[in-house]
């Protein structure tokens, strides 16, 4: 058996053999959420979706700390493919995208609007929020809208480190439960990746290649799904999702790069602009 890299979850991750990987939950607290995340992933596996799959799982060990087996599948890490990828390979994925998100879209129904001021006002006030004028904003933006949010599936950390791509194909990884289900969730966490570059900027990976290819992504489903990103509830969205990391750092180069993306938010930008905020 070889142990592979966990993420900020802490959950480990092993290779059984040629076939099968186990992950394990990090801990008894947090086998319920691991729970959720194997649901997620066994519903996801049984969508009808061109050229997006997600490994099968094989089996649940429903002992004191859960594990599950699940299929391995080899393949490239985003910035091995994205080194070399051709406009074909690009287009691709793009193509896999826009599948994925026109099926979420058409099987999508609204919360009600008390249900998702509620939540997005609860995840607010679990999160430290350094700016308390920033949180202030926040919640009167909460406050003061009738929110429309989406219900839909939605896979929870979907960034391209949790893709593994194939020239044809992409599989989606490590799925996770969300504070509100929803497809604007995973735009946001692309967002996070395509257009923040957050996952290039703590690994310190430079490639100008991979920087243009993210930004031609990332301004291509801006383009078609401009009526569902250019919304209070996705900006709202967008900001929680940054937020939400800031607990899991422990690294301060990190923290001042999720600062320096926060500040590059829209509603930062605003808020900003309006009061004069020294950057």
């Amino acid at each position: 058996m070889t142990n592979l890299k966990s993420g900020l979850s802490g959950c480990e991750i092993e290779l059984l053999n040629d076939e099968t990987l186990r992950k394990h939950s990090s801990g008894e607290e947090y086998n319920e959420r691991l729970l959720s995340q194997i649901k997620k992933q066994s519903l996801f596996s049984h969508f009808v979706l061109q050229n997006i799959d997600a490994p099968r799982i094989y089996r649940v060990n429903d002992d004191n700390i859960i594990s599950f087996d699940m299929e391995y599948v080899s393949g490239f890490s985003f910035d091995e493919y994205f080194s070399h990828a051709s406009m074909d390979d690009v287009e691709n994925v793009l193509k896999s995208l826009y599948g994925y998100f026109d099926f979420l879209i058409e099987n999508s129904r609204m919360y009600h609007k008390d249900i998702s001021k509620s939540m997005i006002l609860g995840k607010l006030y679990s999160i430290n929020v350094q700016r308390k004028d920033f949180l202030i904003y926040l919640v009167s933006k909460v406050v003061d809208n009738e929110l429309k949010v989406p219900y839909s599936f939605c896979h929870g950390d979907l960034t391209f480190a949790n893709i593994i791509f194939h020239p044809k194909r992409l599989y989606f990884i490590d799925f996770l439960d969300s504070f509100i289900d929803s497809y604007l969730v995973d735009f946001a966490k692309l967002k996070q990746d395509l257009y923040y570059f957050w996952n290039l900027k703590i690994q310190g990976i430079d490639n100008l290649r991979i920087y243009q290819t993210y930004k031609y992504i990332w301004d291509s489903l801006e383009n078609r799904y401009s009526e569902h990103l250019n919304t209070i509830e996705f900006k709202l969205i967008d900001v929680l999702n940054l937020l939400r990391i800031g607990p899991y750092l422990t690294n301060e180069d990190h923290r001042s790069i999720l600062n320096t993306l926060l500040e590059q938010t829209e509603l930062y930008e605003d808020l900003s602009c309006a009061y004069g905020w020294k950057v």
